[in-house]
């Protein structure tokens, strides 16, 4: 009888031991979901706070660019006029400024030119995208492939059936590839559809934001589209290469000046040779064009993270104050 009594004293030991390490196994688990869903709130919170920030630097941006352009109707950049008071000053040179955010934190803001990258719109941007053939002057295979895209991209947007010579795509081929109804045979209305075209991801790839920033922004329907010269001051290394048919020396020459202007505004005629200056002013614009980028930046709490806003507008400072902002992005694009 005593050895029943102690077997069932064990089993019941057992029983104890087993509950209770069950109890703890869910204590711990109850912990480790609320300390989840604890730190997921907190990221999330950050980053609606930063969106705040964002939306709040952008906006702040924006007014004190109106204010500017009000005050200092030439928006000439690169010569030294900028800077003949002691006020501030918002030149659309790719100068970063920095706000204070909601939470204190710092937010950066840069303000471009818009007239950046190649306009893609229209029924002709294969013509416009042919001056990127300088970079393939010395190297026949690629420059084949590059007139290869170009036809592709000429058939995409023409309103004819008829397949172009070397690389030339029509709806059969579209559809052969599961990709109807491509083609549009119409102007483009996005620019990163523009990437439907075979061969387009072999030279011009996202930048780090994922933006096609090779491509001028497409206006959408009822706003004028950005026209005009690629502004010097957005132009991107290909861009100054190709366009003025530079040499490696001479881009990076450019470049510099570029800089010198934008953290000093030292006047590009004390850093470049006049006949490179003259090259330069002779394919790119030295003038605002009326539509401005910016790219802002709100840091995320204590993750690390970033909030990235691109905003891209006109401002029209012939029309009523009120009403003299035409918008054509503003999107979070982290």
């Amino acid at each position: 009888m005593r050895d029943v009594e102690t077997s069932e004293d064990g089993m019941v030991l057992i029983i104890a031991l087993g509950l209770i390490a069950l109890v703890s196994l869910l204590a711990l688990s109850m912990v480790s979901y609320s300390k989840s869903a604890y730190r997921l709130s907190s990221v999330e919170s950050g980053r609606v706070m930063a969106s705040y920030s964002a939306e709040g630097a952008a906006a702040r941006m924006i007014w004190l660019l109106r204010d500017d352009i009000a005050k200092h109707p030439n928006r000439v950049l690169g010569t030294g006029g900028e800077v003949e008071d002691f006020a501030p000053r918002y030149p659309a040179d790719g100068t970063e400024y920095e706000f204070v955010g909601e939470d204190g934190a710092t937010v950066s803001v840069s303000l471009s030119d818009a007239a950046s990258g190649v306009d893609v719109s229209g029924t002709s941007p294969n013509i416009r995208l042919r001056a990127f053939l300088y970079s393939y002057r010395n190297d026949n295979e690629w420059r084949i492939r590059y007139e290869s895209f170009l036809n592709a991209l000429g058939d995409y947007v023409d309103t004819n059936d008829l397949s172009r010579q070397n690389g030339g795509r029509e709806r059969a081929d579209y559809s052969a590839a599961g990709k109807y109804p491509l083609p549009r045979n119409g102007p483009i209305r996005y620019k990163w559809e523009i990437c439907w075209t075979p061969g387009c991801s072999e030279f011009f790839k996202p930048d780090n934001y994922g933006r096609m920033s090779d491509f001028r922004v497409v206006a959408p329907r009822g706003l004028v589209q950005p026209r005009g010269r690629v502004n010097f001051f957005s132009a991107t290394r290909k861009e100054l290469r190709a366009f003025a048919k530079l040499s490696d020396t001479e881009v990076d020459a450019a470049v510099e000046a570029r800089s010198a202007w934008t953290r000093a505004k030292e006047p590009l005629s004390e850093n470049l040779p006049v006949g490179l200056l003259g090259r330069l002013r002779g394919r790119f614009a030295f003038r605002e064009s009326g539509c401005y980028a910016l790219l802002v930046k709100a840091p995320v709490g204590m993750d690390g993270g970033v909030r990235v806003l691109s905003v891209i507008l006109r401002v029209n400072r012939y029309l009523a104050t009120r009403k003299n902002l035409e918008y054509y992005e503003w999107r979070f694009l982290r």
